[in-house]
């Protein structure tokens, strides 16, 4: 890594959102590490985005929920003066409920979205403090905002990135350093091969609105050029969260176990 560009680190970079902003960051002008776990995806694309932006890319098997694999990974990069770029992006869904699932496959969710977020974040807040301008983005999701049957533990680890992300904004000190949390809506991604109460058929519905990956990382991009924490993209999902603030919980609970 002898080249003068700035580098950007994004994890769960193999496709949907992640891979959106590896375009997005590569045709800024950054050099990308990407992460992910099928190497052959993540390799092809690495290629794809050199031939196109003429960056270089660099790809890491990383598995989130190891942590020997996280640490390793955390000391092989934290101290590069070129990280001015952080996307934290890796997750899953589970589509099991959680009084029926096994335990372990329950809290490696923590580990993945929350435990791995957190040692990361704090891992390399100190390089991109240095940079005269930098960026962290912590993906979260709609589900952050509320609980529904079969998203125990996803909706509750969403809510904790969008918490901690934003009181690790207000801890921070710095203005040219950028931080957001992320929070898409229904997004067109294989993510929701295995995400909690997808939609196969990825139809719009009333309010219920798919957005592409490019869609969600341009929205993003911009909210974080006004140093915007929060970052709900789409009409139809701001009006979402909106109209969640007003509905009682009582209904709310009553009618999320008929639909559900």
């Amino acid at each position: 890594m002898a080249d003068s560009r700035p580098i950007a680190i994004i994890t769960g970079a193999t496709s949907g959102i992640g891979a959106a902003y590896g375009d997005k960051l590569a045709s800024q002008g950054y050099d990308l590490v990407l992460t992910g776990r099928r190497m052959d995806v993540l390799s092809q694309r690495a290629h794809d985005l050199e031939l196109k932006h003429h960056v270089n890319i660099y790809t890491e098997y990383l598995e989130l929920g190891d942590e020997a694999s996280l640490d390793d990974f955390i000391n092989k990069y934290k101290d590069n003066p070129r990280i001015s770029f952080l996307v934290n992006n890796a997750g899953y869904g589970n589509r099991k409920r959680f009084l029926d699932d096994n335990i372990d496959r329950q809290l490696e969710m923590v580990d993945v979205h929350n435990k791995s977020v957190a040692k990361i974040v704090h891992a390399f807040y100190p390089t991109l403090n240095k940079q005269e301008s930098a960026s962290l983005v912590n993906v979260s999701s709609m589900m952050g905002f509320y609980a529904l049957p079969g998203t125990s533990m996803y909706s509750a680890t969403k809510a904790f990135l969008i918490l901690f992300t934003k009181a690790v904004a207000l801890e921070n000190t710095n203005p040219h350093l950028r931080i957001q949390v992320l929070c898409p809506g229904l997004t067109r991604t294989d993510f929701h091969i295995n995400a909690p109460l997808a939609d196969k058929n990825m139809k719009n519905r009333f309010i219920v609105r798919w957005m592409k990956p490019d869609q969600v990382v341009k929205i993003s991009w911009k909210a974080l050029r006004r140093g915007q924490i929060q970052c709900i993209p789409g009409f139809f999902n701001k009006l979402t969260v909106l109209l969640l603030k007003l509905v009682p919980d009582g209904l709310f609970n009553w009618i999320a176990k008929k639909i559900v």
